[in-house]
């Protein structure tokens, strides 16, 4: 949020705006509760846009406003310069290399039904590396080096951004 206004009508429109963010917070919070109960992820400020573009079949990057640098996932503070609340989502192609991937046998009880889930290492051609799934045809014959796509899947009745063989 910017500084607070010394007018009054500034001090209204602020207020206003807080009063909003803090709405989409508590939305936010109830949308976790909904999918999650208590545990993670976390639907923060800085990952709620994120979330709702993936409930859209949408695949973003995060992007800080100050420095330009991008990462992922989105959080608060930018890992570059420092920012606070500076996150906004970049389009991407969703192409990347496969750097590294494992296969996870034992999980929690909601994954369980997935179980063995293959777990991967994917570096965007943007520079950022991002750990996902691995699915899709071919993922069982994985060979590092290989050109993957992000895509969103339903998965157990969920959208998630997974990775698929190219």
């Amino acid at each position: 949020m910017d500084r607070i206004p010394p007018d009054h009508e500034g001090l209204e429109r602020y207020a206003k705006a807080v009063l909003e963010q803090e709405t989409r917070a508590r939305e936010d919070l109830a949308r976790h509760k909904e999918i999650w109960g208590e545990g993670l992820p976390y639907f923060s400020v800085a990952t709620s846009e994120f979330w709702r573009e993936l409930a859209q079949n949408k695949f973003h990057l995060a992007r800080c406003g100050s420095c330009h640098h991008v990462y992922f996932p989105p959080r608060v503070v930018c890992p570059e310069c420092w920012a606070q609340d500076a996150v906004a989502l970049q389009e991407t192609s969703g192409l990347g290399t496969l750097v590294s991937f494992t296969d996870l046998h034992v999980t929690s009880p909601v994954l369980k039904p997935l179980a063995p889930i293959r777990i991967a290492l994917v570096d965007f051609r943007e520079g950022v590396r991002v750990l996902t799934w691995l699915r899709g045809a071919g993922a069982d014959h994985a060979e590092v080096g290989r050109t993957c796509r992000i895509v969103v899947e339903e998965v157990l009745g969920r959208k998630w951004f997974v990775a698929n063989l190219v």
